[in-house]
């Protein structure tokens, strides 16, 4: 009875700890800057590369949570955390309209966001973007936040440099508690153009408390790391955390570079974008997956954990049971699966050694009704540190080292019109590696995710009542007929082909009208398009690869 309770326990921590990252349903957030951002903000949407966010969310069976649909986005510009630019509040900020699993905005319709044009000062400043929850019965919640630092130079006597970027460790790294027992090595790259002073690049590791965002930690917490080296871009550091990292081991980490100029003032270079690392869950017990489970399709499929004790006394592997993660987004009840010992080797209560390892294997009868899943197992013996049992946790997902066996080729497209609506013929094929065997794909999305044009004269241009459908798809076909276009509305800026069974992709061609404004005669302009193609095998894999194109009009 006691063990049942416990199990229960857990599941309710999950639903709370759901509900109290709220915040997170909107992430990550990526913020695109011009190079030198112009001191006019409507400079931004025609400068190289133009200003753009791009938004993502998970998709809970297929579908965008409803508070992301209707949620508002709220664009501003900070120096010191204090409003400088942008119009709106959270109750009257733009609906962000996230209909799909990602969204992005590009030059003018960032702008329009801010709701106004502003002259910035030489400084330090923050674009911030903020998605916000509808208010209803309760007050509106933030569902995601994330702020881009950059500096308006003095462009009269101060040359601008590019900030440093993060390069090691990697983001969304995860590291073992085992491997942090040696220090960590920090890389970053150095500011752009170096200056003739000493540069000094500052360090800094904030660790995340439970429901917190990285711009959150930055702005209110202490770092746990906060050091200086002298024209040297890595660090090699031996971190000690916090006795409450055990239960977040949530960390980020930016790089601040400066100098000091003739008057011996520190002048600021730039701050790289922060970076993300946590720790696997697990103080003594840790859980690497050897099989990876990536199915939604009925049947019995075998799985491998190894178990490392990292401890000096023994464990007894008592447990092993598996719920869907998909059930906890949905707030249900967890459809929660208890596997037999029968169908484990060795089977429970199987010894494993101090500062040795375990290796179980098994089989799984999934039933085809979740996507996602979560293994749970237990250990107990010698000293626990959790009242005579310790969890270990695992999620098996499709991860992005699957995709090494996945080959997709877009050879050179054709253009055809380049007149007013432009045209693309663009060949796809997929193929498995080492085999070159035909892929089974179930569907395939080609999305618009950035769309430029650089005009060359203004009057050239008619005008337009209709210039929001510019950069989306206005015709989307596919030679194979096995694949039907489900998207229901065009234009649109992402359209999905879909197969009722799966099929081999190869030279299949895509031939797509995207809308652009109409140009008059004895005019030339240039569109810039990328287009990111993503294909879902028949065994749930997800791969990606974005092609970019040049496309010169005259008239």
């Amino acid at each position: 009875m006691n063990k049942f309770i416990k199990k229960i326990m857990l599941l309710l921590g999950c639903l709370i700890s759901f509900c109290a990252g709220a915040q997170n349903l909107v992430s990550p957030i990526t913020i695109n800057l011009p190079a030198n951002p112009p001191a006019n903000t409507a400079d931004w949407a025609t400068a190289v590369p133009p200003v753009m966010i791009l938004a993502q969310t998970k998709l809970v069976n297929g579908q965008v949570n409803g508070l992301v649909q209707e949620s508002r986005i709220l664009v501003t510009i900070k120096s010191a955390g204090n409003k400088v630019c942008g119009t709106y509040t959270p109750q009257n900020a733009p609906m962000s309209s996230f209909s799909s699993a990602s969204k992005n905005w590009s030059g003018a319709n960032v702008l329009s966001l801010l709701g106004q044009e502003c002259t910035l000062k030489p400084g330090s400043y923050e674009l911030c973007v903020q998605f916000y929850s509808m208010p209803g019965a309760v007050q509106s919640r933030i569902l995601g936040e994330s702020c881009k630092p950059f500096t308006i130079a003095d462009k009269k006597d101060k040359p601008t440099y590019s900030p440093p970027t993060n390069v090691s460790p990697v983001n969304e790294k995860t590291f073992t508690e085992k491997e942090l027992i040696a220090p960590v090595t920090f890389r970053w790259t150095p500011i752009i153009p170096r200056p003739k002073d000493p540069v000094v690049y500052k360090l800094r590791v904030w660790q995340l408390m439970q429901g917190q965002s990285a711009t959150q930690a930055m702005k209110t917490t202490t770092p746990i790391v906060e050091e200086e080296v002298t024209n040297i871009t890595q660090m090699v550091k031996k971190i000690t955390f916090p006795p409450n990292a055990i239960a977040q081991k949530l960390f980020t980490w930016n790089v601040e570079a400066s100098k000091k100029n003739a008057m011996g003032e520190v002048e600021m270079l730039g701050v790289s974008e922060a970076s993300a690392f946590s720790i696997q869950s697990g103080t003594d017990v840790s859980v690497t997956k050897d099989s990876v489970f990536c199915k939604n399709q009925q049947g019995v499929y075998p799985f491998k954990f190894t178990i490392l004790n990292n401890n000096n006394y023994n464990r007894t592997f008592t447990n092993l049971s598996v719920y869907s993660i998909n059930a906890v987004v949905q707030g249900t009840a967890p459809n929660y699966l208890v596997i037999p010992a029968s169908q484990l080797t060795p089977g429970i209560g199987a010894n494993i050694a101090a500062n040795n390892s375990l290796t179980v294997t098994g089989n799984l009868n999934y039933s085809g009704n979740i996507n996602e899943i979560i293994f749970l197992g237990s250990t107990s013996g010698g000293i626990p540190p959790k009242s005579g049992d310790f969890d270990f946790t695992d999620t098996l997902r499709c991860i992005c080292t699957s995709c090494d066996s996945i080959k997709i080729n877009l050879p050179p497209a054709t253009k055809g019109q380049l007149l007013d609506n432009v045209t693309i013929s663009q060949s796809i094929s997929t193929q498995l590696l080492p085999s070159n065997a035909p892929l089974a794909i179930k569907s395939i999305t080609a999305e618009i995710i950035y769309f430029d044009i650089v005009k060359n004269d203004t009057l050239c241009y008619r005008c337009e009542k209709n210039s929001d459908r510019f950069g989306k798809f206005k015709i989307a076909t596919i030679s194979n007929t096995a694949f039907t276009n489900t998207t229901t509305t065009l234009p649109n800026n992402e359209v999905l082909f879909t197969a009722t069974t799966a099929q081999a992709l190869t030279n299949a061609t895509f031939n797509f009208e995207i809308a652009a404004p109409d140009i008059n005669k004895c005019c030339t302009d240039k569109i810039n398009a990328c287009i990111r193609y993503t294909i879902v095998t028949q065994d749930c894999k997800t791969c990606s690869i974005t092609q970019c194109y040049e496309l010169p009009r005259t008239k």
